[in-house]
């Protein structure tokens, strides 16, 4: 653009500093594209044109870069002051404040996969229809070297400053997920395994593996779980077992970041539910490994068993404790690790085999723990929500140490519907509530199935007052929390009738009518539905 309205003719440093500013807005737009889906309709129009306008800003950058340093060697040539003037005193403060974003987006674009930003980084005009080369290609892309470069640069400024600011930790973020994608074949061809080049870059990442934090580290992981498929992909059967190849070194470093994230670094043991050092959750991942090891059938000897009860009691104990020591503390590392601990004590005691004996009272202070998580209304009740189903789940197995925690989790889970129903009827309540809420009614709904049929009349007379509590005799469209408390309410109502019908009797007038008028709403609109269906058949079933 070499003009603005009607301001006439801009000068070539406004023209620049336009242009730049422009192409960094949209790339602001394109980087929030993953967490605001509606600018996906605002940029996707544009990606073709951005993408070229990208990929040239950022080969601007580097060259002016090299320019300015080049002139600033002083020995090796004189040029023309105003030249020097115009690279690094006027274009190149305002690449280097936007060059960070415009990198951002242009990651961003190469994770979503889109064609445009693949042909800008070769060199060609791009199309809807353009197809992405294979990964089998020999050469890299002809702008490959220009920002792997610039990447390349980032990455080790930061590693070599131990007091980076924020802005440079989200630079090196960005310049992670750039090379992320760059390492991928149909970018980079096989140019990273080019000596000079592997050297480097695997020397780069031991570096970043040894000196960042672990919020970088783990984007590091990210960049190199996604090389070594490229490299498997790439390589052939001899170089699986090398010391040396590409998938070792990737190995090597994901294990020391592993190593030294735990407390293991800092300690004799392993003690991952017990740490608060980060926010980032190491001990998810595991717990399938911990089931694993549960599922193992304890050794037959009485020794070995011994060993293996006092194990798992002590664990389990620790998981409570852990909680416990949680009480009154806010914030995201508290949060992560309750949750952590609430996850791990429920698993142990889901998947022990019946003939490993828990004490009653760990029992009783585990459900005690999730029904006051749960109660506490925080981000943390869909996770008691999900728990306390879980546990009443596993009891309809036919676990006896279990089946005293559906006693246990049954008024908590009620008191928690008696919480909702202000919410529900002023629409407040959040989508988190709405999921515990299902929870809830899943666990419900599988205690009734394993109760007796003679005993289900008296169950019901607790379940239908408290699905009554959340519906309303309102004629507007249903929320969803209401639709799946009807729903619910006619699982309940066809599976077992009999009981439904002596159980409703015994309800006061209101609570019967409410219940009777939501079942009729329920079954009218489905006739509706199907009526509809029946009268107005699809254009689809008549070519047929």
């Amino acid at each position: 653009m070499l003009s603005l309205g009607e301001t006439g003719e801009l000068s070539p440093n406004a023209s620049a500093m336009l242009r730049i500013s422009t192409l960094s807005a949209w790339a602001q737009l394109q980087v929030e594209t993953p967490n605001q889906n509606y600018l996906e309709d605002v940029v996707k129009p544009h990606r073709s044109t951005l993408a070229s306008l990208w990929i040239a800003a950022l080969r601007d950058y580097a060259s002016i870069r090299v320019d300015s340093e080049f002139i600033n060697d002083t020995s090796t040539v004189a040029l023309d002051s105003s030249y020097s003037s115009l690279g690094k005193e006027v274009l190149l403060p305002y690449y280097a404040k936007s060059w960070p974003v415009i990198l951002q987006a242009v990651a961003t674009s190469m994770e979503s996969g889109d064609p445009h930003i693949l042909a800008a980084m070769d060199g060609q005009e791009s199309s809807p229809d353009t197809k992405a080369p294979g990964t089998n290609r020999e050469e890299p892309t002809a702008f490959f070297y220009i920002v792997f470069g610039l990447v390349y640069e980032a990455l080790v400024t930061s590693s070599a400053d131990p007091s980076a600011s924020p802005a440079q930790q989200s630079l090196v973020v960005s310049a992670l997920q750039a090379l992320k994608c760059l390492v991928r074949p149909e970018y980079s061809g096989k140019a990273i395994k080019e000596p000079t080049i592997f050297e480097e870059f695997i020397s780069l990442c031991y570096r970043i593996a040894m000196t960042e934090p672990a919020n970088i580290q783990i984007h590091l992981v990210d960049m190199l779980s996604s090389f070594a498929i490229a490299q498997e992909h790439q390589s052939s059967s001899g170089d699986e077992l090398s010391l040396t190849s590409p998938r070792a070194h990737c190995l090597r470093i994901c294990a020391h970041i592993l190593r030294s994230s735990t407390s293991s670094a800092r300690g004799q043991s392993i003690q991952l539910l017990k740490d608060e050092s980060s926010e980032i959750d190491l001990v998810g991942p595991t717990l399938p490994a911990l089931k694993s090891m549960l599922d193992l059938p304890p050794a037959t000897s009485t020794g070995s068993q011994d060993v293996y009860v006092r194990l798992v009691h002590g664990l389990l104990s620790s998981c409570l404790l852990h909680i416990d020591a949680m009480s009154g503390r806010d914030g995201l590392i508290s949060a992560k690790k309750i949750k952590n601990n609430l996850l791990a004590a429920v698993l142990i005691l889901t998947v022990l085999p019946s003939s490993v004996k828990v004490s009653k009272a760990v029992v009783e202070h585990a459900c005690f723990l999730i029904s006051q998580k749960l109660l506490e209304s925080g981000e943390l009740s869909l996770t008691a929500a999900h728990c306390a189903k879980t546990l009443i789940v596993a009891s309809t197995a036919g676990n006896a140490m279990l089946h005293q925690s559906v006693r246990l989790l049954i008024p908590g889970l009620i008191e928690y519907i008696a919480k909702m129903a202000p919410l529900v009827q002023d629409g407040t309540i959040s989508e988190p509530q709405v999921a515990a809420v299902g929870e809830v009614w899943k666990a419900f709904s599988a205690f009734f199935a394993s109760t007796a049929e003679v005993h289900r009349v008296r169950l019901l007379g607790v379940l239908l007052p408290t699905i009554a509590l959340l519906l309303s005799n309102s004629q507007t469209a249903p929320s969803p929390v209401t639709t799946q408390t009807i729903a619910q309410l006619l699982i309940y109502a066809t599976s077992s009738p009999a009981a439904f019908k002596d159980a409703a009797a015994k309800l006061d007038n209101t609570t019967r009518e409410l219940l009777e008028q939501s079942i009729r709403r329920a079954v009218a609109g489905t006739a509706s539905t199907a009526a509809q269906s029946t009268a107005k058949p699809q254009i689809s079933l008549r070519s047929f």
